[in-house]
């Protein structure tokens, strides 16, 4: 994965289980997505503030980033 393909996003911290965390960017959790910790670095910059550094495909999987025009559905088998 190139660093490109990473998104540094400011984020809120609503939740961290064993293997991921609830974060928003707005602090509201009810637009909060589960992130895997697999895939996610966080810097904490508060008691719920940070900085989550994720692939961004994570991001968008977790409603943190809309997708870019195309990026929705990989074209999985080829042009056609």
């Amino acid at each position: 994965m190139s660093a490109r393909d990473l998104v540094d996003l400011d984020v809120y911290l609503h939740a961290r289980g064993d293997r991921g965390v609830l974060i928003s960017r707005t602090g509201d959790k009810r637009h909060a997505g589960w992130v895997a910790l697999s895939h996610c670095d966080l810097a904490m910059r508060g008691d719920v503030h940070a900085v989550a550094t994720l692939p961004r495909w994570a991001a968008i999987q977790a409603g943190l980033l809309t997708p870019r025009d195309g990026e929705e559905q990989p074209n999985l088998f080829g042009s056609p």
